[in-house]
Formats: C-alpha cells, sequence, structure tokens
C-alpha cells in the first residue's frame, strides 16, 4: 500500500495478478491501475483484492471459479468491483488461494471463488462467481483464509473453520 491508498506489485503476470492492466512479468512495483484510497489488500493465490476506505471492493488476476466476484470466470488484468459489495458495504477482506471473503458492515460473512471443499461456507460444493453469506455466523469480528480453507472469530468470541481439512 502507498501512502494515498494506492497500491504496487510486481512478479509474475500470467493471470493479470499485479493489476496494472497488462499480462507482462514485472522486477519492478507497477501502479495497479484504478485504484485509490485502498485500506486494506490482500493477495490470494492468483488473485488479490482491495478494500477501499469507503468499504468497497475489487479484486483482479486469475478468475476462474469466480475468485473474483465479479459474475466472471475470466482473468483480469485491472480491478473489477465485486457485486454487491460497494461503497460502505466491508469492514475487512481476506484472500485464500482460490476464494475471498469480506466480512460486510453488518458483521456478516460473504465469500465467493472455488468452493470444492465447502470453503464458501454456504453449505454447498459449488463455486461461486459473486458472494454468498456464509451460514450460521453473524457478529463476525475477524477472518483468515488459507489454501482451501476460511476461519471466522465470531460475535462472541468463537472460532469457527471450515473447508479442506485433509491433515486435520
Amino acid at each position: 500500500l502507498l501512502q494515498g491508498g494506492g497500491v504496487r506489485c510486481w512478479g509474475n503476470n500470467w493471470y493479470g495478478q499485479l493489476g496494472d492492466g497488462g499480462w507482462d512479468h514485472q522486477a519492478v512495483p507497477v501502479i495497479v491501475s484504478g485504484l485509490s484510497g485502498v485500506a486494506q489488500l490482500s493477495v490470494g493465490g492468483y488473485h488479490a483484492c482491495a478494500r477501499t476506505s469507503a468499504g468497497a471492493v475489487a479484486c483482479w488476476g486469475g478468475g476462474w471459479n469466480g475468485a473474483l466476484g465479479n459474475g466472471s470466470l475470466m482473468n483480469r488484468p485491472a480491478p473489477v468491483a465485486v457485486t454487491g459489495l460497494g461503497n460502505g458495504s466491508t469492514t475487512q477482506i481476506d484472500a485464500g488461494s482460490y476464494h475471498s471473503c469480506a466480512v460486510t458492515a453488518g458483521a456478516e460473512l460473504a465469500c465467493w471463488g472455488s468452493n470444492a471443499t465447502s470453503q464458501l461456507g454456504n453449505g454447498e460444493l459449488s463455486s461461486r462467481s459473486t458472494p454468498v453469506l456464509v451460514r450460521s455466523l453473524d457478529g463476525i469480528q475477524s477472518i483468515a483464509l488459507g489454501f482451501r480453507h476460511s476461519c471466522a472469530i465470531g460475535g462472541s468470541g468463537e472460532l469457527a473453520c471450515w473447508g479442506f481439512n485433509n491433515n486435520g
């Protein structure tokens, strides 16, 4: 994050994950196009997401399984708005390897992307290209996403995790 809320990225750009509008790999930092007022940044396996200080969310990079949350499965080399998560709608974001989640202003949890191991927490195994609410969780205080699993701390301080559990 840059002073003033901009973002710079560098490295591999096969899927557009640098967000500069192109597909070329970069050895030096480049500015992520179209972003300002960024308060939080989270980088997943092949995509990244930013939350603005106004509470809107945008993602870019690898879009397969709906990881960008904009209703598409296409890779995007520049940020696209996550459907339904405009200004004032979020307080926190995190990106996992192939999915992402946001804590809504109402302290609910909305997730999108790959759901092969139920990491979206909506009781299904179908991937989603737009956010869906996690069932049976409210009052969300904090979230953390991993490879194919998700965790959240609920309103009374309890920790809940779901998704991939191959190694416990």
